[in-house]
């Protein structure tokens, strides 16, 4: 199969020394020690993919029981130390973070990442090998009105001039993913769309005829390409995911469906519509946001939130409804947890209090919620604001491997790019444009 770059593997010992006296964290704290070279390359990392320059590494750790723990330094750093309480579950994630220099491919790519789990055990040393796919990237915004990418490096970054239609004047991206060795991935409509990076012409993927397509995700860890549309039924949309496994050589998909019965209720349930679709990266997981509907009432959507994994088909999955959902656009998964964009109207007033972001863990017990619809205080309308916590119609997550959350935040009014911090506090929100004054170059949907 042909790559833009080899993939690398990656192997580092984690040394824990639970009882020197240097220690201050007590006996149960374990000492992650990871080599790197005297240079721009890890010794963990090996031989790095040519025309990069490696500028820092960050290797962060959570786990249950304890609170998460993340170091960066330089490239320049001979070994890296983190003091990890000893544990089971321990989830390493390695950045190496780099500047792309000319005749690299995937010029928008920021960062490898690489994740492993490893069970802590003072005096043992543990060898974690990891697989190091496509990280962190410059902001890549679809818009699906204005038939192009937005790009920049950085929120006041984006101009009228900073963005790339991939060579496709009816482009319409209406879901945008990346690939593990970085291929920029796109729908429009039924139709799936790739390229190494943004300013090449795109490549037909895959065409789904009458299907549109809803949203996209990617395991890099395990190669899989997954896609999510409605085929309409004689009462209801019936929900499907696709799973691509050999992407980009072959088109042959594996079709879902989820139909269950709660084993608590005993009422049978099926997916009406995907909305979002996002992969954990440890266990392969599927999480989802759309509609299910009561296979008695099959007219009546219900919004919902679930975990479905591929392997285990005809289980049940973990779901949650909530009175507070309105119209769930789209999910996220992130170290700190899952996180749902619920899109709220101005034409029904019940929902001005209805959270539009809600954090889950990983079982979908709800951990945090944060910001409301922005409505005129005279009139029942959005009103434009870059208040922290006020939103138009929050659509859809971009930038997934980045660190914090970005959103595209869209009416038919006001548009804007959101950064909130994964604490969901008021004080690491940022937007673009940074101010009502500023000229809005984005359409996006509506």
């Amino acid at each position: 199969m042909k790559k833009s770059f080899q993939l690398l593997n990656i192997l580092f010992f984690a040394f824990m020394i639970s009882s020197c006296d240097f220690l201050s964290t007590g006996r149960d704290t374990a000492t992650v020690v990871i080599p790197l070279a005297d240079g721009a390359v890890s010794r963990a990392v090996g031989t790095f993919p040519a025309n990069t320059i490696v500028t820092s590494f960050t290797v962060s750790v959570f786990g249950p029981g304890m609170e998460p723990v993340s170091k960066t330094v330089s490239s320049g750093a001979r070994y890296m130390t983190l003091y990890v309480p000893a544990g089971a579950d321990r989830h390493f994630t390695l950045e190496v973070n780099f500047a792309p220099q000319a005749g690299f491919p995937a010029q928008h790519l920021r960062s490898f990442k690489g994740r492993a789990i490893a069970d802590l055990l003072p005096g043992h040393t543990v060898k974690l090998r990891m697989t190091m796919t496509a990280g962190a990237t410059q902001l890549l915004v679809p818009d699906q009105s204005l038939n192009r990418i937005w790009i920049s490096d950085s929120l006041p970054g984006f101009s009228a001039g900073t963005w790339n239609d991939m060579g496709n004047t009816s482009l319409a991206p209406s879901g945008f993913t990346i690939g593990p060795d970085g291929k920029v991935i796109v729908s429009s409509g039924a139709i799936l769309y790739y390229a190494d990076r943004i300013s090449l012409s795109t490549n037909l993927f895959a065409n789904l005829g009458t299907y549109t397509i809803n949203s996209l995700a990617f395991d890099k860890t395990r190669n899989y390409l997954y896609t999510t549309f409605s085929i309409i039924g004689a009462s209801a949309p019936i929900g499907y995911i696709y799973r691509f496994t050999d992407f980009p050589n072959t088109t042959t998909a594996d079709p879902y469906t989820i139909n269950f019965t709660d084993n608590i209720t005993g009422i049978s349930y099926f997916i009406r519509r995907i909305r979002g679709i996002s992969v954990d990266p440890w266990t392969g997981f599927l999480y989802c946001a759309g509609e299910m509907a009561d296979a008695t009432t099959p007219t009546v959507p219900i919004q919902v939130v679930f975990s479905f994994d591929p392997a285990g088909t005809g289980t049940v999955p973990d779901f949650v409804t909530d009175p507070r959902f309105a119209t769930l656009r789209d999910v996220i998964v992130k170290d700190e947890g899952i996180f749902v964009l619920n899109e709220t109207s101005e034409a029904v007033p019940t929902q001005y209090d209805y959270p539009n972001i809600f954090q889950y863990d990983r079982n979908l017990n709800e951990k945090n919620t944060y910001g409301t619809i922005s409505i005129d205080s005279v009139y029942p309308i959005i009103a434009g604001s870059v208040t922290p916590g006020k939103f138009y119609h929050p659509k859809r997550f971009f930038a997934h491997e980045n660190e914090g959350l970005y959103i595209i935040d869209d009416s038919t009014t006001y548009e804007k790019v959101v950064y909130i911090g994964l604490s969901l506090s008021d004080s690491s929100w940022d937007t673009f444009p940074g101010d009502l004054g500023t000229s809005e170059l984005f359409n996006f949907i509506e």
